[in-house]
């Protein structure tokens, strides 16, 4: 992780809206750490019947479903729902996650 610290310099942020798929959870409160808002982009993972526990639990999150008609969210989307989140402060799913089994391959 020190590259990911190194990349951030001494910077803060108005807002952060972290997609950190495969960061574990000292990336996750480096983000924290410097923003003052942060929305968590989290995969449909998240969303599963025994998914993980969010990073940061007192933060927004957008967890990405899929559309319903069972293809994944384009960036457009999943930019906008993020966006969204980050004024309004609540929690949401893009699309749907339900029933689990009709993900997109």
């Amino acid at each position: 992780m020190p590259s990911f610290v190194t990349a951030l310099g001494d910077r803060r942020f108005d807002l952060a809206l972290a997609y950190l798929p495969f960061g574990d959870q000292a990336a996750w409160d480096v983000v924290d750490a410097r923003a003052d808002r942060v929305v968590q982009v989290l995969t449909s993972a998240y969303a599963a019947p025994d998914g993980p526990r969010p990073p940061l639990p007192d933060r927004p999150r957008l967890i990405l479903g899929w559309h319903p008609t069972g293809r994944w969210h384009t960036p457009e989307e999943v930019s906008a729902a993020a966006l969204e989140l980050a004024f309004s402060g609540d929690d949401a799913v893009l699309g749907v996650t339900r029933p689990w089994g009709d993900r997109p391959a």
